[in-house]
């Protein structure tokens, strides 16, 4: 029996390294304020700005650390719904949420960008300079923009899982569609 929907999270080396880094980061910083307040002198102008400092840091970092797992795309029979960076700042914002019907895809594709889901600038990438962020992106039927689901931070495996699902999805609606997944991913022979 085959399951009626997916859900996937991303799950790679990279989100993983990036997961323990936040992690790290968020222990340093608490030690540092538990040092800070534990000291005699707490009292002194210059201690409480450091210890301010800090824990707004630590609050920044645990806030994105939490945001890493809110992140997910969840493809279900009719159609697929992309969630949005929604626990974090427009400054950092890559990924806008959408939800997407099956049947309105006329062609998919796998393509680099420094640009958001939605194809505008990333305002933390000073001048457009930044690390071009894989993605998923598809033309949709009577819509100028283009949907882009960011699949940097997911696996090989989790991407052809979710190519194989959507490309077998539209081929269900639209008989004339012809994209095959080894078209989309280069697939290397061990």
């Amino acid at each position: 029996m085959k399951k009626d929907s997916i859900t996937l999270h991303p799950v790679s080396g990279l989100v993983i390294v990036i997961q323990c880094l936040y992690l790290f980061f968020i222990a340093i910083d608490i030690l540092g304020l538990y040092y800070i307040i534990t000291d005699e002198d707490i009292l002194l102008p210059g201690k409480i700005v450091v210890s301010i400092f800090i824990g707004l840091i630590g609050i920044f970092l645990l806030f994105i650390w939490i945001r890493t797992f809110f992140v997910k795309v969840k493809l279900t029979e009719n159609e697929m719904v992309v969630s949005s960076d929604y626990l974090i700042l427009k400054f950092f914002k890559i990924q806008y949420g959408f939800t997407l019907n099956y049947s309105l895809i006329e062609d998919i594709r796998l393509k680099p960008s420094r640009k958001n889901s939605k194809g505008g600038t990333i305002s933390f990438f000073v001048n457009g300079r930044g690390p071009a962020l894989d993605y998923i992106e598809f033309d949709v039927k009577g819509e100028r923009n283009k949907k882009r689901i960011n699949v940097t931070y997911f696996s090989k495996k989790q991407i052809i899982k979710m190519l194989s699902y959507i490309i077998e999805k539209i081929k269900v609606t639209n008989g004339n569609f012809n994209k095959d997944v080894k078209d989309l991913v280069k697939i290397k022979e061990k």
